[in-house]
C-alpha cells in the first residue's frame, strides 16, 4: 500500500516563475505610483502654503508699514518669521 502512494514531490506544485515575477513587477509599480502620488501631494500642499504665506505677508505689511519705522518693522518681521517657524515645527 505504501508503494501505491504518490511521492510528495509529485503532489506539490511549484509556483510558476512568470506569475511570481509579474506579481513582483505590478507590486513594485503600485508602490512607486503611491510614493509618487504622495510626493506630488506634498508639493501641491507646499505651493498652497507658500501662496497663503504671501497673502498674509502682504496684508501684514499693508497694515504694519504705516505704523512702524524701519527698525520696528524689521523687529516685527523677524517676530512673524519666528512665529511661523514655531508653528511649522509644532506640526
Amino acid at each position: 500500500m505504501a508503494n501505491d502512494a504518490f511521492p510528495l514531490e509529485a503532489i506539490q506544485e511549484e509556483e510558476p516563475k512568470e506569475e511570481l515575477e509579474e506579481w513582483q513587477r505590478t507590486n513594485a509599480k503600485r508602490i512607486h505610483t503611491m510614493a509618487l502620488n504622495y510626493a506630488l501631494l506634498a508639493v501641491r500642499m507646499q505651493k498652497i502654503l507658500v501662496l497663503a504665506y504671501g497673502i498674509v505677508e502682504r496684508i501684514h505689511r499693508r497694515h504694519v508699514v504705516c505704523k512702524f519705522d524701519a527698525e520696528d518693522l524689521d523687529r516685527e518681521t523677524r517676530w512673524g518669521f519666528d512665529i511661523s517657524i514655531k508653528h511649522s515645527r509644532r506640526n
